[in-house]
């Protein structure tokens, strides 16, 4: 019974984080469905790996149905692959998923205020 709520949680958990990167890259009204490797690696950049160093892990994996189209990422592969990431790290899905929250809102207020910079630069002219 215990592994079927772990099973259950790392599903909703890992659900949440997709949904986190879809929102975090589909501003501005947009709606995202799956994501590109691009994204992937942008969201999941990190204090271990840079942005090649995850996207080498993505290429080791498999997709057949992955093509040179940009938005291939769905859940399914999301899933898989950020579970094995986490492994790969040795760090458990509920601590990197909250990394991943923790990142994506201080992206949004770092964003915010270069926003808030540039349009008082513009004023001040």
């Amino acid at each position: 019974m215990e592994l079927n709520f772990v099973v259950i949680n790392h599903f909703q958990i890992i659900k949440d984080v997709f949904n986190d990167c879809r929102e975090w890259f589909g501003r501005d009204g947009q709606l995202i469905i799956k994501i590109s490797d691009y994204k992937f690696c942008t969201y999941m950049q990190n204090s271990v790996d840079n942005y090649d160093a995850i996207m080498n892990y993505i290429t080791s994996f498999d997709f057949p149905q992955q093509t040179i189209r940009e938005n291939w990422i769905d859940f399914p592969i999301f899933s898989k692959v950020f579970r094995g990431y986490c492994n790969k790290l040795g760090v458990s899905v509920e601590k990197f998923a909250q990394e991943r929250k923790e990142a994506t809102i201080s992206r949004r207020q770092k964003e915010m205020e270069t926003i808030r910079r540039d349009e008082q630069f513009k004023m001040s002219k």
